[in-house]
């Protein structure tokens, strides 16, 4: 019987990086890599390996897997082998990044992790590009908070921001709201207006704006507040437009009505950490677009 030591491709499933290269290769090559000998008792070991790589990381199960290929010496019916490199196969592959969790959170927060999840099931959202140019409705804001109530007709001539929020527990409002709050205090001496639209979640689940207004104090916001309590302006401006995964969306309309930037949601804010560009980038994206809107005649 030809024993592991003998077999030309020892050193590549002997080391972790043999392991995982050979773990990308065909499956016919990782056959003719592991010897020809495993018993049932230790292919159950081996879905086991699989099983627990898929769930605790992609090396958590090498130095198992290792040891049980070295002692693998009897034969084995061949469906039982083919079986058993297909689940091995598929156990190294890509692993999926983390995902957030949304036990033990309100239903804003699950909602908003389940949407910024979304894109990973569901793809082809769109970013709302499509709607740059395109004029919107009067929104039908209530309860306003810092400031008398406004209409987009009232602040024709102006560039208006407004960025859709919720809260209790929502982290990406937690993050965008203060860097719409320092986008309204660098352009502060331009006709620039900031209002952040509050939906609830569910719709209608809070009876007025005490508590959301009292979280956006909280992180430093003083730009007028409004409540969409039915989302009919969440809606005609964003949900009923298109296919959209996040609510928490963010519009820059220019000095005659018409939509000149769209954020999708559910985050933006400045940030160094390279881990977090893609939100920086969105952040000076929409500072590009006040500026640009600021520039019209």
């Amino acid at each position: 019987m030809q024993r592991l030591n003998e077999r030309p491709c020892e050193q590549a499933v002997t080391t972790d990086a043999g392991l995982r290269r050979k773990c990308s290769e065909t499956a016919a090559t990782i056959q003719h890599c592991l010897p020809h000998g495993i018993r049932r008792r230790r292919a159950r070991r081996v879905v086991q390996f699989a099983q627990a790589r898929n769930r605790f990381g992609r090396d958590s199960g090498l130095p198992f897997m290792k040891k049980r290929v070295q002692r693998m010496q009897r034969h084995c019916h061949p469906v039982w082998v083919a079986a058993i490199f297909g689940l091995f196969l598929s156990a190294c592959g890509k692993e999926k990044p983390a995902r957030a969790t949304v036990s033990n959170t309100s239903p804003a927060a699950a909602s908003e992790v389940r949407e910024a999840t979304a894109s990973e099931d569901c793809p082809g959202q769109d970013d709302g590009s499509e709607l740059v140019g395109r004029s919107v409705p009067d929104w039908q804001l209530s309860q306003w908070v810092n400031g008398e109530p406004r209409t987009l007709k009232g602040l024709r001539g102006q560039v208006i921001l407004v960025r859709f929020w919720t809260s209790p527990g929502c982290p990406f409002c937690e993050k965008s709201m203060p860097a719409v709050q320092a986008l309204s205090e660098e352009f502060g001496e331009e006709p620039v207006t900031f209002i952040g639209a509050f939906h609830s979640k569910p719709k209608d689940s809070i009876a007025d704006m005490s508590e959301p207004s009292a979280i956006a104090k909280g992180w430093g916001v003083t730009f007028p507040l409004a409540y969409d309590g039915d989302w009919n302006t969440l809606d005609s401006w964003w949900m009923d437009t298109g296919h959209r995964h996040a609510t928490s969306a963010t519009f820059v309309i220019g000095k005659e009505g018409n939509i000149v930037h769209v954020h999708p949601g559910p985050v933006f804010h400045p940030s160094k950490n390279p881990n977090e560009s893609k939100q920086n980038t969105d952040f000076e994206a929409i500072r590009e677009a006040i500026r640009g809107a600021l520039t019209e005649s």
